[in-house]
């Protein structure tokens, strides 16, 4: 295999949206220098979206050496720019101590790789694409039908890969410059789990200085020095997992940098010359290092349980995010703990540094119940947080009283159409002697017509609004809300009955199920739950 490069510093590999909307790619280096003329990073996987935008952060960290106060943060945020100058010294400081350090195929150095790795057999690059749920992001194949990623498309997957790497199974040993590694089993990569949250504003440039948390905000990380990205460390395996006496030894996180560029993942991609074209077909890949569980990552939310200690707030696949979104809101407590990127936000907030409503950003993997390897699906939401929410702890105490009259209704609605649909199945239910629907046909039918997917769709926008009118202390909010709950519901509850279709059956069984829903208040038993308890009764059911 001849000498290949790839100067992950110097070419665009980095996919952006500029500020005039157009997408467009950058390098490492261009993309931190000019981020005042961006408007985001943006890959189609919300999962390689994230990681980058955790690679830059711990890039920024390093080469500033800060900021360590919120003094040094308040000069950062008060230029026009990044401090290009810093920037560009920290890069060539890093390449004169390491040469190749952000190449991605060097021999000695490759980029987030181990450089003398070698393995009994290949893998195709298509296992970066498995390990974060998607081989379809980068679908290139060659002349032969292979998987053929071009080295901007492999960069992106690799950094993912080591954010987001399932751990499931028994990992192949490996050998390091001829020294043999037994691998432990693979385990999660360190963001895998659980929601990542960020904040975004107006430019890139303000996006990273809203989640750059200054050093004395963390709790535990008074020494920074120690806190190296893989391209700084001396030895590329001395903090990967080792086998000691048939066990597992990890190593926990050096500080938010090591976080940021967890390496969870042995890997060594193999590149090739294929019809002219620079491109990798086949890689290395084998078990890294065990994820760091413990509740310090600045963009996560955490909870706590008596029996599983800490854990992240995880994404339902059963909900969209704004369903959840006070929960990431709440203020840190004995028992949960807001991500500190929202805390830090908050205290901007205080000192009236944000003047702009930014975006929340939430992306994450939802498994399925009681099966932590089963997953069903990955999603990023962004919904505009007025900066209100951050400071006031009573206004998101509104909106979780708001949220939980939507559930209220949501099960209403429910019990509502499984009335209507035991009616339809059996009319004559209700008679002293009357024949009683299969319950196993009712439940079918009910997950079939399923009423709350178009319920809980119809109110995002009504949400988004409620959240700008409560911060904006409008006193309408309430009353807006409840006309938005009752009429989601009402759309919900008429598509159930357009969807069964038009028969005299149909029209005698909705005649005796009214289409109104009232929206009860907290203490108010009357309306739509006394209404829907005493068809019930009649029903049978109680």
């Amino acid at each position: 295999m001849t000498d290949m490069t790839y100067d992950l510093r110097r070419e665009s590999w980095i996919p952006c949206i500029a500020d005039d909307g157009t997408p467009r790619v950058a390098s490492l280096e261009e993309v931190l220098a000019n981020a005042h003329s961006l408007r985001e990073v943006f890959h189609n996987s919300p999962l390689v979206t994230v990681s980058l935008l955790r690679l830059l952060l711990a890039v920024l960290y390093r080469a500033l050496d800060g900021p360590k106060t919120r003094e040094e943060w308040d000069r950062l945020s008060q230029a026009d720019r990044l401090p290009e100058v810093l920037i560009r010294a920290y890069l060539d400081r890093c390449e004169a101590q390491y040469p190749g350090c952000f190449d991605l195929f060097h021999r000695e150095r490759p980029f987030y790789q181990i450089g003398g790795l070698e393995m009994d057999r290949y893998d195709s690059v298509k296992r970066l694409g498995l390990e974060i749920l998607n081989s379809t992001i980068f679908d290139h194949r060659d002349q032969d039908g292979e998987l053929f990623w071009p080295p901007d498309a492999a960069a992106c997957m690799l950094v993912a890969a080591q954010s987001f790497s399932l751990g499931f199974g028994k990992s192949s040993n490996a050998r390091v410059d001829g020294q043999l590694w037994e691998r432990p089993y693979s385990a999660d990569a360190i963001i895998l789990r659980g929601l990542t949250v960020w904040l975004s504003s107006r430019s890139l440039r303000e996006t990273l200085l809203l989640n750059l948390v200054p050093h004395d905000e963390f709790e535990g990380e008074a020494d920074w020095s120690g806190d190296l990205p893989p391209w700084e460390q001396v030895d590329a395996m001395s903090l990967t997992d080792r086998m000691v006496k048939g066990k597992r030894q990890a190593t926990t996180a050096l500080g938010s940098v090591d976080r940021f560029t967890w390496q969870s993942r042995l890997i060594r991609l193999l590149p090739e010359q294929r019809g002219g074209q620079l491109g990798v077909r086949r890689l290395y890949f084998t078990q890294g290092r065990e994820a760091d569980k413990a509740p310090t990552d600045p963009m996560k939310a955490y909870v706590m349980d008596e029996k599983e200690g800490w854990s992240a707030v995880p994404l339902s696949a059963a909900k969209a995010c704004w369903r959840d979104v006070h929960t990431l809101l709440l203020r840190t407590g004995p028992r949960r703990r807001q991500p500190l990127a929202l805390q830090f936000a908050a205290s901007l907030r205080e000192l009236e540094r944000l003047s702009e409503i930014p975006e929340l950003h939430v992306v994450g993997i939802a498994s399925a119940p009681n099966k932590a390897g089963k997953f069903l699906l990955w999603r990023h939401e962004r919904m505009p947080l007025p900066p209100a929410y951050l400071a006031e702890p009573a206004l998101v105490e509104t909106l979780v009283a708001s949220t939980k009259e939507a559930e209220t209704l949501a099960g209403e609605l429910r019990e509502r159409t499984k009335i209507l649909i035991r009616l339809y199945l059996a009319p004559d239910t209700n008679q002293p002697n009357g024949r009683k629907p299969d319950e196993k046909d009712v439940a079918r039918l009910l997950e079939n017509l399923d009423p709350l997917r178009p319920y809980w769709s119809r109110l995002e926008l009504p949400y988004s609004q409620l959240m700008r009118d409560l911060a904006g202390e409008q006193p309408a909010a309430a009353d807006r809300w409840h006309q938005s709950l009752r009429e989601c519901a009402e759309e919900a509850y008429r598509e159930v009955v357009a969807l069964l279709g038009a028969s005299v059956r149909l029209d005698i069984a909705a005649g005796q199920v009214s289409d109104y829903f009232a929206v009860p208040g907290p203490d108010d038993t009357s309306g739509t739950r006394k209404q829907t308890k005493n068809m019930r009764k009649k029903d049978g059911e109680q």
